[in-house]
């Protein structure tokens, strides 16, 4: 069953996309419409995400009010984005608009060949099944071993050249930005978690917390000899974005530093660091690579983090002198 998207503004509904919905649906396509999908509680911007990358088209309502409005061109770009260069998946249906107001709007959503909201609902249908015919008939034949694996091939080439266009889009900067905001939020809870099951003088504390960075130091260790002060470990999350629409250079990483006092800076030496690098995977969440290490989400990287900190804390406990 093809999957469609209709991207649209609310004021075209009533009168346009709801009833062509519903031809759509009465047509055996699987259509994704807001009213239809979204139940209270679920977050607007992920559900609609989540649903941009699963469809096989979208179907762009271009009227005077979808041009005026901001949401719904953050939906059509990402629909280019999904794009590549082989398979277009947008389908323009231009109501109430001409070529001077689409070509002012988008230069390449005019290009398109675009289907008129004036004729009726039935040839409309008509004219949306002929755009997806290839893929119709692609997705009906039966498969062989041979073909399955070849898809997965198609199937990798295709995220991945999705996957380096939402590199260098705002709306990816600001997807990994939201990933890390995430990561550092479950590091918190993560040490009040552990807080709650420690002494006062073994817990760790939180002293600085930034938008893209977060710094916890660890219980005093004792007095370490060499560096003539009491020891204690600080673990330092930070995220740097080079470009505010583009990934490339974009890191998140962790910082563990041995240290007499945190604000004396001539007594910090790192004991261990890792900077990750973003990327998407098929279902275009949020995942963090080290080298060639995937690491998951950001919280595999948080876990990842902590487990190096208790490993340095128990080597250099060993080393201090409570004496």
């Amino acid at each position: 069953m093809i999957k469609l998207f209709i991207s649209h503004a609310s004021e075209d509904k009533p009168e346009f996309v709801r009833p062509l919905a519903e031809k759509l649906k009465a047509a055996n396509f699987d259509v994704w419409l807001d009213e239809y999908k979204l139940k209270g509680g679920d977050s607007l911007r992920k559900e609609i995400d989540a649903a941009l990358r699963s469809c096989d088209y979208g179907i762009v309502v271009v009227s005077p009010d979808f041009i005026a409005k901001v949401w719904p061109e953050r939906e059509l770009a990402g629909l280019f984005a999904l794009e590549t260069k082989e398979r277009k998946i947008i389908i323009p249906i231009w109501r109430n608009v001409g070529v001077k107001e689409v070509t002012e709007y988008s230069p390449i959503l005019a290009d398109r060949v675009a289907i008129s909201a004036g004729r009726d609902f039935d040839e409309i249908v008509h004219q949306i099944k002929i755009a997806v015919t290839p893929l119709d008939t692609y997705k009906s034949l039966s498969k062989t071993p041979w073909q399955e694996k070849y898809l997965d091939l198609i199937n990798d080439i295709s995220h991945k050249r999705s996957a380096a266009s939402r590199f260098d889009t705002r709306d990816g900067v600001e997807q990994v930005r939201e990933a890390v905001c995430i990561a550092l939020e479950d590091a918190k809870a993560k040490v009040q978690k552990m807080n709650d099951q420690a002494p006062d003088e073994l817990r760790m504390v939180i002293v600085k917390d930034e938008p893209n960075a977060l710094t916890i130091a660890g219980p005093y260790l004792g007095y370490s000899n060499s560096m003539q002060a009491q020891l204690k470990l600080i673990l330092r999350f930070y995220a740097y974005y080079e470009f505010m629409n583009s990934l490339r250079g974009c890191k998140f990483g962790f910082d563990i530093i041995r240290s007499g006092d945190y604000e004396e800076r001539t007594k910090r030496e790192s004991l261990e660091a890792a900077n990750l690098a973003p990327n998407f995977d098929r279902e275009f969440n949020v995942y963090w690579e080290l080298a060639d290490t995937p690491f998951g989400d950001g919280s595999a990287v948080i876990d990842h983090a902590f487990e190096r900190f208790a490993e340095h804390n128990k080597m250099w406990f060993a080393k201090a002198d409570f004496r």
